[in-house]
């Protein structure tokens, strides 16, 4: 495409050159203009490894629940797993292994999801994702992140290898919350948003949490998700925090929540069974004193006369 100038414009020029009488910059038959994508700051955006995301629309295709025959099929499975869901929840410490059992279903997922990376195009790409997980998984996990602690726990997976699968995860759950489930898409919107932010992808994360405000705007997690991205705050300290609560939760210094939530940690940082306690020491080895000068739980101390001590009120209940 060239311009002249009886023709109009010249791009990247001014209207006083566009008159310019001087045939070495401006020859009567016009000069050919640049084609869209070869600019110089393109060039250097392709050099830097920055990519192109796609536009508006095409970003929120891929959160987009899923219509047809399949959503209708996964519609039924969750009101199957929702049916079973009550009464589980209902029983004794029944939330705490809903919480686990959701917790190691995503850590099993996420591991499916990193030894399959798709490659493509972004639809190509959720296509493969979305054939990883089945509906009855997906069900599973969508119920079991409407709960804000289970929520949270799943935030740990934010950065390093688990980042990535992490969020192929959540985008493909998002597109499972069909039909009357459209607002259980909340959590795993929002998740997907703070993992892209964690990874720094601002415009992904603002895409994915204006969709998730977009169902509920009184999402407390995505209302202060946005408002950090948009004050354009660290995301370190959040991930300093989610850290600090595996830490705690696991009893692990681990980056990463553990996909097997059935077992203990142990203070070496090796991981035993849960239920199978481990080997006792015998003997006159030293012991490990409590606050006082006490002994740990469910030892025996005496006062050096044979005789057991009594507790503050005489008693000789343990502590």
């Amino acid at each position: 495409m060239k311009t002249s100038r009886s023709a109009g414009w010249r791009h990247g020029t001014s209207a006083r050159e566009n008159c310019c009488p001087d045939f070495r910059c401006c020859p009567a038959e016009g000069t050919p203009m640049v084609m869209p994508g070869t600019s110089v700051m393109a060039a250097a955006a392709a050099y830097a490894g920055m990519q192109v995301r796609g536009s508006l629309k095409e970003m929120e295709a891929r959160l987009t629940p899923r219509t047809g025959r399949r959503a209708v099929e996964q519609e039924k499975t969750l009101d199957t797993a929702a049916g079973a869901l009550v009464p589980r929840m209902l029983e004794r410490d029944g939330a705490a292994a809903v919480r686990q059992n959701t917790l190691a279903l995503a850590g099993a997922m996420i591991h499916r999801f990193r030894q399959d990376t798709p490659s493509g195009s972004n639809r190509a790409r959720d296509a493969c994702d979305d054939a990883l997980i089945t509906d009855a998984e997906a069900a599973d996990l969508i119920l079991g992140l409407q709960d804000r602690v289970t929520r949270d726990r799943a935030a740990e997976w934010m950065d390093g290898s688990a980042a990535a699968p992490a969020l192929r995860l959540w985008r493909a759950l998002a597109r499972r919350c069909a039909g009357g489930y459209a607002e259980h898409a909340v959590a795993p919107l929002t998740l997907a948003g703070w993992v892209c932010w964690s990874t720094e992808d601002g415009p992904s994360a603002r895409v994915a949490l204006s969709c998730a405000l977009s169902l509920d705007p009184e999402y407390t997690f995505a209302q202060l998700l946005h408002r950090a991205i948009n004050e354009g705050l660290d995301p370190e300290p959040l991930r300093r925090c989610l850290r600090e609560q595996h830490h705690e939760a696991t009893g692990t210094a681990d980056g990463e929540p553990t996909p097997d939530a059935g077992s203990a940690t142990t203070t070496e940082g090796t991981r035993r069974p849960a239920g199978r306690p481990g080997p006792t020491r015998r003997g006159p080895a030293r012991r490990l004193r409590g606050p006082r000068g006490s002994t740990g739980p469910g030892t025996r101390s005496t006062d050096g006369r044979g005789r057991r001590r009594t507790g503050r009120d005489g008693d000789r209940s343990r502590r």
